[in-house]
């Protein structure tokens, strides 16, 4: 341990260790590797009340629910689509891009209700 992980957001005890030993969270936590040794680490963060995983987590899980409904309604669509017009609206969810992959999605489902298909 660094002097600087004292008091740092990602330095927390091992929650099933009775020993008081601590582990360094910052991959955990943002989900980046940390390139520098614990000597030469650039990123320290302030102690807050909530552990950032927990925040992150809460906040994601919309999220995440939103972009497995989109790709559910991508899959229903698939036969109506050519494979590159697919792969774009795949690529739009995974990149978060939900309202322009919804957007494309809309513009197939109308044209197969004109088609009558």
């Amino acid at each position: 341990m660094s002097e600087r992980c004292a008091g740092c957001g990602h330095w927390r005890p091992i929650h099933y260790n009775k020993l008081g030993d601590y582990i360094c969270y910052f991959s955990q936590d943002t989900g980046r590797v940390r390139l520098q040794s614990p000597e030469e680490c650039t990123h320290y963060t302030p102690r807050q009340g909530t552990k950032p995983a927990a925040r992150v987590l809460k906040s994601d899980f919309r999220n995440y629910e939103d972009r497995r409904n989109s790709l559910a309604r991508l899959e229903r669509l698939r036969q109506h689509l050519k494979p590159d017009v697919y792969r774009n609206i795949r690529a739009q969810i995974v990149r978060g891009e939900l309202v322009e992959a919804a957007r494309g999605m809309d513009k197939v489902e109308r044209r197969i209700e004109r088609k009558g298909l």
